[in-house]
């Protein structure tokens, strides 16, 4: 990329990084990644000494604060796979007892520290799922107490 391509391109360039911080700031860090993923690799292509020089002269150091950001964001989503993993590996465990939601209850934990990081419209529905099935099994805990209670009282 020439000196004039890159000053053509450097308003649509600052716009998609401003883009990429939005995104991030509403926690969807996964579509920040890629853009700031792509405005990287559009910028850095065939980066020999000339084309550094004028990427320096044309962004000054914004490549590097985008760099930086994108560390932190991807160190984030990380994070956030590592909980869904987690919160995956609980409801895998769980047998389904009606008595049993200590898992379930994990699980959305999980999830819900999930959404403190990033906001995902997969990790909102297994919350809900979950929040369902903990709601079911709590109903049936309720049914089995009011039974022992009343066999207890002889009804």
């Amino acid at each position: 990329m020439n000196f004039l391509d890159g000053l053509s391109k450097r308003e649509q360039t600052i716009a998609t990084i401003k883009q990429a911080q939005q995104l991030a700031q509403k926690k969807q860090l996964r579509e920040a990644v890629v853009l700031a993923h792509n405005i990287i690799n559009n910028w850095s292509a065939k980066s020999g000494f000339w084309q550094g020089l004028s990427q320096k002269l044309i962004l000054g150091n914004l490549l590097e604060q985008l760099q930086q950001q994108l560390k932190q964001w991807q160190k984030k989503v990380a994070q956030a796979d590592k909980l869904i993993r987690q919160a995956k590996a609980l409801l895998k465990q769980d047998t389904g007892n009606p008595l049993v939601t200590q898992n379930i209850t994990n699980a959305i934990l999980f999830y819900q520290r999930c959404t403190k990081i990033l906001q995902e419209d997969k990790v909102s529905q297994a919350i809900k799922q979950c929040q369902q099935e903990l709601e079911k099994r709590q109903s049936f805990q309720k049914l089995v107490q009011d039974a022992e209670y009343k066999l207890e009282n002889r009804f």
